[in-house]
């Protein structure tokens, strides 16, 4: 099977899904450079450009690449903004971030240490071998709702990658107002949909909510 032809036919995918952003083109120059395969496992690499999500491990997944790009024109990503991730996962969502708002920062938070090495080993595996030297992307090993362990810095964007169960939800509210500087973006799957949430003059409103997308849940702690 000819590779860079499935990888081709993604994009191609990816875009037609997404074509109601304006954006979609930069996504696709994103999704084309952080080349999904160097995020999962080599058992996997068969199905590196299928459009599903696959296992990485502790109950966790790679996400579906159209619902990826989904959430990153859904977040309005600008050159030079910083971004918070909560949950590094594979550590692909955390390089498509950096890359499309170089040389804008992400800070990707991680609460299950084995996810969170991965995702560096991940990134680093990828960064060498496409002679990426640029991008700014801090890994942490974290409990992003933990407030006194985390809550320090301000963002212009915050996403969830992971289902916000209800036991999450204000927590995750409150971390926005917090975190986020005015006018930013909170974006975070939540009972079978997503939802964006923009800061405004000290507290949060959601903006807009799509339906139809099955996330793993957002975990606390170790499993």
């Amino acid at each position: 099977m000819n590779k860079e032809m499935d990888k081709k036919e993604l994009l191609d995918q990816v875009k037609r899904n997404n074509k109601d952003f304006k954006q979609v083109d930069k996504v696709i120059k994103a999704m084309e450079k952080v080349d999904r395969k160097y995020f999962i496992r080599k058992e996997d690499l068969n199905n590196a450009y299928a459009d599903h999500p696959i296992s990485i491990g502790k109950s966790q997944t790679i996400s579906q690449p159209t619902t990826v790009a989904r959430m990153l024109l859904m977040l309005d990503l600008k050159k030079g903004i910083s971004v918070l991730e909560i949950g590094s996962g594979s550590g692909w969502n955390a390089a498509l971030l950096a890359f499309s708002v170089a040389p804008g920062k992400v800070v990707s938070v991680e609460r299950v240490k084995e996810l969170s090495k991965s995702a560096i080993s991940n990134f680093f595996k990828f960064a060498e071998k496409e002679k990426i030297k640029k991008l700014k992307i801090d890994f942490v090993f974290a409990d992003a709702t933990n407030k006194e362990e985390f809550w320090k810095k301000k963002f212009d964007r915050i996403i969830v990658t992971a289902m916000v169960g209800p036991v999450f939800l204000e927590k995750i509210k409150e971390m926005a107002i917090e975190l986020l500087k005015d006018n930013g973006l909170l974006l975070f799957p939540f009972d079978n949909g997503l939802e964006l949430w923009e800061k405004e003059k000290g507290e949060i409103h959601k903006l807009s909510r799509e339906e139809g997308y099955v996330f793993v849940p957002l975990v606390k702690g170790e499993e």
